[in-house]
């Protein structure tokens, strides 16, 4: 199960690049979570099911005019979770500034789709979530 654990977290974030809120939701379970360094608002919180995933790419695209993934090393831990070092490139739809920002993610996968996922702004606190050391 785990190449299929990878391969969907490979989609997800392939979807993700491309802002497609409806494509993600589908690869959601219905209860999902999403705790994202990415999102845009002043008062970090969880989205919540489907209709958070829309939440959280609407917000994104309202703070971001571009969103590219250009590092993706995701990483099976078995029993459905997946940890996850991405690189995100991201341009301010304000301010122009192009960033290139580190993020590590823990998603647990249920039933062939993503339930949780969890992301860390720090690679250590990242790893103690995922159980692993440096």
């Amino acid at each position: 199960m785990s190449e299929a654990d990878l391969e969907i977290v490979r989609r997800a974030y392939e979807i993700y690049e491309r802002r497609d809120a409806e494509a993600l939701q589908a690869l959601c379970t219905e209860d999902c979570e999403v705790h994202t360094v990415i999102e845009g608002r002043v008062e970090p919180q969880p989205f919540r099911g489907r209709e958070g995933v829309a939440e959280w790419i609407d917000n994104e695209n309202q703070v971001w005019s571009s969103l590219d993934i250009v590092k993706l090393e995701p990483r099976d831990l078995g029993d459905g979770r997946v940890f996850t070092t991405v690189v995100v490139r991201l341009r301010g739809r304000e301010s122009g500034i192009e960033l290139d920002l580190p993020v590590w993610s823990v998603l647990e996968i249920r039933d062939g789709l993503v339930h949780s996922l969890e992301s860390y702004p720090d690679r250590a606190e990242a790893l103690e979530a995922a159980g692993l050391s440096e």
